[in-house]
């Protein structure tokens, strides 16, 4: 992919000097072919695959608007409950012909709230699962760059969420088959809405089957915390 003569890589400019065109008319022949004389393209292809030519990303994504990239953003990569979701997505966007830049937002609305900014620039879109940051912040984030949250419901937020108040419901219905009748709940980040929803479900749950619930907390949602 280096240019004749030198160590760098070979640009546009690079093929139109050997085809004798201008660079505008070699861009538009890599990224718009129709638009270009088959003739003519064909010779740009042909010196485009003899220098090793390779497209200048960052300015494809100046000319054309796109990054070919979506972010997604986890609290935390450890988490085992994350692995799937986060190989899940790789090969969704894979497939889509986009590539994954995976963050770790380290539990924090702030390092969340800082790479979505970030993002802004670097890539089409973003999905953000199990979000820290408030409804009125994911909601203005939302308005700056495509979003899809996962475990987290806010409106106007297209969003991908557990059915909560089922699961919850089960698993009490499970402990309580079991002989049990005082359940304690581990709740997780007072920013977690997931945990919210939990609790609510849990507590209602219990009341109208009448068995004892307490909850501990709030833990992060790590095995160090204690819980």
């Amino acid at each position: 992919m280096q240019a004749a003569g030198t160590d760098r890589p070979a640009t546009i400019h690079d093929i139109a000097a050997i085809c004798g065109v201008a660079a505008s008319t070699v861009s538009r022949a890599l990224s718009t072919p129709d638009r270009v004389n088959i003739r003519t393209r064909a010779r740009i292809e042909a010196a485009a695959a003899e220098l090793n030519y390779t497209p200048n990303s960052q300015a494809k994504a100046l000319s054309s608007g796109r990054t070919g990239a979506v972010g997604v953003l986890v609290p935390d990569i450890t988490n085992p409950f994350y692995f799937d979701l986060i190989r899940g997505t790789q090969l969704q966007l894979k497939a889509a012909g986009y590539t994954q830049l995976l963050v770790d937002t380290e539990e924090s609305d702030e390092v969340e709230a800082s790479t979505m900014e970030q993002l802004r620039k670097s890539a089409d879109g973003i999905i953000v699962a199990a979000s820290r940051l408030s409804d009125e912040s994911l909601l203005a984030a939302a308005a700056k760059i495509p979003m899809v949250t996962i475990n987290r419901d806010v409106a106007g937020v297209p969003a991908v969420v557990i059915d909560t108040p089922s699961a919850t419901t089960q698993a009490l219905d499970h402990l309580i088959s079991l002989g049990h009748t005082r359940i304690a709940y581990m709740a997780g980040p007072l920013t977690s809405q997931s945990s919210t929803l939990r609790w609510t479900a849990l507590a209602a749950a219990a009341e109208d089957r009448g068995v004892e619930v307490r909850r501990l907390g709030p833990f992060a949602p790590k095995t160090q915390s204690g819980a």
